[in-house]
């Protein structure tokens, strides 16, 4: 009895002695550890948790605290207080938990605007505070590059009004997307001011199509036109007009800049064939319509002869007439002969004079696709003229285009003219750009006309029946 009483005295004991040296081991790793945290930065700090094993808490051959704390897989349980997130893996004996420590992230600088309640006070406000490095000084302000968490104290600073990120700005222009082109990507009001058909690489760019604009002639040298004149030719005596200038009225430049223009033409890969008939005042007449219309039909005839290759098809914008009441059988068989003869579309205007299109010449012709003008709303234009002989309407009211001429754009500072340099210009001469806000059936005409060769570019096997059969069928009712 007394020896079972001894033993069991001396093995509470025996566990008294090993949980405290246990005790007193842990508190060890736990110092060493903090120490170790403090002199290196977290991110180094790799935390693996503890594995029991048979012989004790720690897998280590030594139970002293000295050699406890000495070993890389004692810090247990260190860095929660360091923001640390544990992480479930594989690894040695069955699945461990590890403690990842998070990294901070540096803070993104951006650029602030300082403003200033002095003025003049900027630069010796920078050089008292030589920290804030100033990139930019100004008379009511600088400029800093700083993180959101420096923000505060830069409001410390005397005399600070506001401060702002820098932002970009952008040079002010005309609409994203012109109305007219808006309009007619969609069967429907309200414009959405996008282009569902911007297709410019494909098939309906335009390539291998020819546009003959029979007008006042077309400047090459606008931004929207550079490189899309195929070649410049003229109906009209030299004792006529001053041959030299490319468009001195600017009609035409306007209507070629509508089809195939850069940034406001409805086909802008199509080639533009300038056929001048009219002078600088934009009239004419008759005869060198005629003549204009049958250089045309040699051209386009010489060109079909080639094959599909590179020609797929030809349209002509004839938006131009002849007063209200007036006949003209040349004119009208001119036209005829024209269209059999070459199978193509030929476009034409019904008149700005408020009166009966079929009462006007060729806007009465059957074999011409006749257009009259639209405002943004689908409202009608005030000064169409209207009646059996218009095919579809357009939009034609206040469009933006290319601008030249003397009698057009002779004011940089009209308000229906503004002025945007071309960066595009190869030349030294100091040419700008004008664009300017036009309203008639010919600018109607004009969208109609690249509407006809947006679709001989995907369908070059269409004659001009053919193709002015489709956009009547496929026009808004």
């Amino acid at each position: 009895h007394d020896f079972a009483l001894w033993e069991r005295r001396l093995w509470r004991r025996q566990k008294t002695t090993t949980t405290t040296m246990r005790r007193h081991a842990r508190a060890a790793v736990l110092r060493s550890c903090e120490v170790a945290s403090k002199k290196r930065p977290p991110q180094r700090d790799v935390v693996v948790a503890n594995r029991r094993t048979r012989s004790g808490l720690f897998a280590s051959s030594s139970s002293s605290s000295s050699s406890l704390s000495n070993s890389a897989d004692v810090c247990v349980a260190i860095g929660s207080n360091l923001g640390a997130k544990e992480e479930e893996g594989g690894g040695g004996a069955g699945n461990v938990k590890r403690k990842i420590p998070q990294r901070i992230p540096n803070e993104e600088k951006k650029k602030y605007i300082v403003t200033l309640k002095s003025r003049y006070e900027s630069l010796r406000l920078c050089k008292l505070n030589k920290q804030l490095n100033c990139k930019k000084i100004f008379r009511s302000g600088f400029t800093v590059n700083a993180a959101e968490s420096e923000l505060e104290r830069l409001n410390e600073l005397e005399d600070i009004e506001d401060i702002e990120e820098d932002v970009v700005v952008s040079k002010m222009s005309y609409d994203a997307v012109p109305w007219h082109l808006d309009r007619i990507d969609q069967n429907y009001l309200p414009l959405d001011n996008q282009l569902s058909f911007n297709d410019r690489d494909g098939p309906q760019r335009g390539e291998g199509v020819f546009v003959y604009v029979l007008d006042t002639g077309i400047q090459s040298k606008h931004a929207e036109l550079r490189g899309k004149i195929d070649s410049h030719v003229t109906a009209l005596d030299p004792e006529e007009d001053d041959l030299l200038d490319l468009d001195p009225d600017g009609h035409g430049t306007f209507c070629a800049s509508l089809i195939a223009g850069k940034t406001t033409g409805v086909v802008p890969g199509a080639k533009i064939v300038s056929v001048r008939v009219l002078n600088s005042e934009g009239v004419g007449s008759v005869s060198d319509v005629v003549a204009g219309l049958e250089w045309t039909s040699d051209q386009i005839l010489s060109k079909q002869a080639e094959g599909r290759d590179k020609f797929k098809g030809a349209v002509v914008l004839l938006a131009l007439g002849a007063p209200v009441g007036v006949r003209s059988r040349a004119l009208e068989v001119a036209v005829e002969r024209f269209s059999r003869e070459t199978n193509s579309l030929l476009v034409t205007a019904s008149g700005n004079q408020n009166e009966d299109a079929c009462r006007s010449v060729p806007a009465k012709s059957l074999r011409a696709l006749t257009v009259a003008a639209t405002d943004s709303r689908d409202m009608n234009y005030a000064w169409n003229n209207l009646g059996r002989c218009v095919d579809v309407f357009a939009p034609g009211v206040r469009l933006l285009a290319a601008c030249a001429g003397q009698n057009r754009c002779a004011k940089k500072n009209d308000a229906d003219a503004f002025a945007a340099k071309s960066h595009d210009d190869d030349d030294d001469d100091g040419i700008e750009s004008l664009y300017g806000y036009q309203s008639g059936t010919s600018m109607a005409a004009a969208i109609a006309a690249g509407a006809a060769a947006r679709i001989l570019g995907k369908r070059p096997e269409f004659g001009a029946e053919e193709v002015k059969g489709w956009i009547i069928r496929n026009a808004t009712r």
